[in-house]
């Protein structure tokens, strides 16, 4: 590490600011609750690990296919996230998820340190790292992946400052990781880069390198390790084979092309620029180990962290390089701004170089150049602070599974009215369904599956196929839990509600549960199946100025809404038909009630609300109502239906206004 040019005392205190805020903005972004689709199938196969002895090795949950083979790569993460939840619940694993984490960034901090001691350059490299990488956060077995690659990368850093016993850590690390995650492939492939690209320097320039062997036995030894596994060497190409086998759609696979990677192009651009400065202050091993993981993590944005983790070192070192060349115009020269360096004394000056600057115009471009860098430490403190702010006062954050929308209610209702069968679900809800619910209800799904053949199938169920029918009954499928649906087009959920053979009994503002019409369900179906309310449509079938035609769609929204008592959806349906039924006051509760029950601004519901405010009066609360659907979605309705209440109210002058702001954006 190249010596630091001197720094005032203000610098060092905001460079430990610095560092201190970056890791909290680590904490702060890991602290999030469990909500990762896959963690509740691992919990389930921990427990049946615990229970059973064995590891589970075919898709047993299943109603569909339970002797599907499972390459279960995974069964040692597993087994320590069951253990630790059956010890201590949420908090363990959301503990586990910080620490690992955190542990991979401080791996990663201690990594480019050995090639700068430039704080504000590496603080504002791994901040952007973290804000490109944090949407994997939420605990995974590959955040075990995260810290054992971190561990070979800052081994293989450590190797070419000539500290080579480094190395022997490798294959103890691989021996943990194969049986933890599949990704120890990347155990093997940065090496045999390194490897490959170690050897072709020594034959080209005809060196010789004592330690080129010891790397290559170590090598060997990784290899060995990662067979160490109960599926040998299946694990190790079990990326290969997945890739081969995988649908499309889902979302950790897909390219990272839309605005929310927006950091992680900024952090690539920035990658690209540094990479030239860089050459001469690391080895290329590494350049060419962060091209082979850009290419990674453009293909799947899964893959970003790694490449995080591979080329932050090459952009800091690219950075400082550039920053020093920058430093090295300034001529130094002597005077009383050294004699606080103990580099410098009068029998040792500075250089004045051939610009002869007089000692006061030394000081004083010294002294600008010292009050910028204090004010980049600063502004970027600030921007970090600000993050933090910006996270912990989102009224998402820590919510109940990361605010990911289960169907928390439909489990509840199953569980207290004692449903049991064979059930077709959402494939993102299978794991939380296996762990929540199994073996009472078996899923048609889980977040493990990843064949083509049988995603085929499921896709013509969802969509309501002419085979629907006959692949419900060919798995023996009495439940059906779905979400509403993505878009206008006929699907599953239609022709269930339309069917005699089934009922839908519960709904709620994430879920659609439908029973088959049958004798086990008669009393369920009886009390509680909706025959007018679809709420997946959101049509109903009474004339509005029937009131009497009204009474079973009421009836059906009041009785769900026995068991839905959280659902914002149900209460405004609720008030929607009473608004057309003519109770303006009871519409108005009940959207007071939707408004309070929704998690996000709903614009239908300010909408609705304050026509029902105006309806009965209460012009004040329809006027900040109303600017309140202005403010989230300039509709024209809204800005209608605006005008009407400064009218009523003999605000012409405002009326006015609203009118001309809404002819404007017309």
């Amino acid at each position: 590490m190249n010596a630091m040019p001197y720094k005032t005392k203000a610098a060092r205190i905001l460079d430990i600011l610095l560092i201190a805020g970056f890791f909290c903005l680590v904490f702060v972004l890991s602290l999030r609750r469990l909500s990762d689709y896959d963690l509740w199938g691992h919990l389930k196969a921990g427990e049946y690990f615990f229970k059973t002895g064995t590891i589970l090795s075919t898709h047993y949950f299943n109603c569909s296919w339970p002797e599907f083979p499972y390459l279960n790569h995974e069964w040692l993460f597993q087994a320590i996230s069951y253990g630790l939840y059956n010890s201590g619940g949420e908090a363990l694993l959301v503990a586990l998820q910080i620490f690992l984490v955190l542990s991979s960034f401080i791996l990663l901090y201690k990594t480019v340190r050995l090639y700068s001691g430039n704080i504000r350059v590496i603080v504002f490299v791994l901040a952007l790292g973290v804000l490109a990488s944090s949407h994997r956060f939420v605990l995974r077995p590959q955040h075990f992946s995260y810290v054992f690659l971190l561990i070979n990368l800052y081994c293989l850093h450590q190797y070419t400052k000539g500290r080579t016993g480094y190395l022997y850590l490798l294959p103890p690390v691989m021996l943990l990781w194969v049986n933890i995650h599949a990704e120890s492939l990347w155990g093997i492939a940065v090496p045999a880069i390194f490897l490959v690209t170690e050897a072709a320097g020594v034959y080209y320039r005809h060196e010789k390198n004592t330690n080129l062997k010891k790397l290559f036995f170590v090598f060997i030894l990784v290899v060995l390790a990662a067979l160490i596994n109960p599926f040998t060497y299946k694990t190790v190409i079990w990326p290969f084979l997945v890739m081969s086998e995988q649908f499309a759609g889902v979302e950790e696979l897909l390219p990272p092309t839309t605005l929310k990677y927006l950091p992680f192009w900024i952090y690539f651009g920035i990658f690209i620029f540094s990479a030239f400065f860089s050459i001469r202050r690391i080895k290329i091993h590494f350049l060419l180990i962060s091209i082979f993981f850009s290419a990674i993590a453009w293909s799947a944005n899964r893959g970003i962290p790694h490449f995080i983790f591979a080329s932050a070192p090459v952009v800091v070192a690219g950075i400082s390089r550039m920053l020093e060349s920058f430093n090295n115009v300034i001529p130094a020269c002597p005077g009383s701004f050294w004699r606080k360096d103990s580099r410098f004394s009068s029998a040792n000056p500075p250089e004045c170089g051939q610009a002869r600057m007089t000692n006061y115009v030394f000081l004083l471009v010294n002294f600008l150049v010292n009050t910028f860098r204090i004010f980049i430490r600063t502004a970027l403190l600030i921007s970090i602070l600000y993050l933090i702010f910006s996270v912990i006062t989102s009224p998402k954050y820590f919510r109940k599974f990361d605010s990911v929308p289960y169907p928390e209610g439909a489990v509840t209702f199953i569980k207290d009215k004692g449903i049991k069968g064979n059930m077709f679900n959402l494939h993102g809800w299978g794991g939380y369904i296996v762990w929540e619910l199994y073996p009472p209800v078996k899923p048609y799904i889980d977040n493990r599956f990843f064949h083509r053949k049988f995603f085929a199938e499921y896709e013509k169920i969802l969509s309501g196929e002419m085979e629907w029918q006959y692949l419900l009954n060919k798995y023996k499928i009495n439940i059906v839990l779905l979400n509403y649906s993505p878009t206008n087009d006929i699907n599953l959920r239609d022709h269930l509600f339309r069917s005699s053979e089934w009922r839908l009994v519960y709904w709620d503002d994430y879920s659609l549960l439908y029973l088959r019409n049958e004798a086990g369900f008669s009393a369920i179906n009886d009390r509680y199946a909706m025959h007018v309310v679809n709420p997946d449509t959101n049509r109903f079938s009474p004339d509005e100025r029937d009131k009497a035609g009204m009474l079973p769609a009421f009836e059906d929204v009041r009785k769900n809404i026995e068991n839905a008592e959280d659902s914002w959806l149900a209460r405004f349906i609720l008030g929607s038909m009473q608004y057309s039924s003519g109770d303006m006051q009871g519409s108005a509760r009940s959207f007071e009630d939707a408004l309070r029950l929704s998690l996000d601004p709903v614009p239908e519901i300010y909408f609705n609300l304050g026509q029902a405010y105006m309806a009965t009066g209460r012009l004040s609360e329809a006027e900040k109502t109303l600017k309140k659907v202005i403010e989230l979605v300039p509709d024209v309705q809204a800005y209608q239906a605006l005008r009407r209440v400064y009218l009523m109210q003999g605000k012409n002058k405002e009326a006015e206004t609203i009118l001309n702001r809404h002819l404007e954006r017309r």
